[in-house]
């Protein structure tokens, strides 16, 4: 929504893919972190990184790594 309560061009309920990225990779402005929890609590350790392509806080494989060496 914009500010006089029209619609614009981004449906803003909705997260953007570039927010669910940082949230993945441990972004600092964002909820639990879901790549660090999958590594360490749910015991995956393979991941296929399909990023959006602008730097982040950290890469997919180093959070992955940091939770659970193995990973890959």
């Amino acid at each position: 929504m914009t500010n006089d309560g029209e619609s614009g061009p981004f449906d803003t309920s909705v997260a953007h893919v570039a927010r669910v990225y940082n949230h993945w990779l441990g972004g600092k402005d964002n909820f639990a972190r879901a790549v660090r929890f999958l590594a360490h609590q749910a015991g995956i350790r393979q991941f296929l990184d399909i990023g959006t392509g602008i730097p982040s806080a950290n890469n997919t494989h180093q959070v992955a790594q940091g939770a659970a060496g193995r990973s890959r």
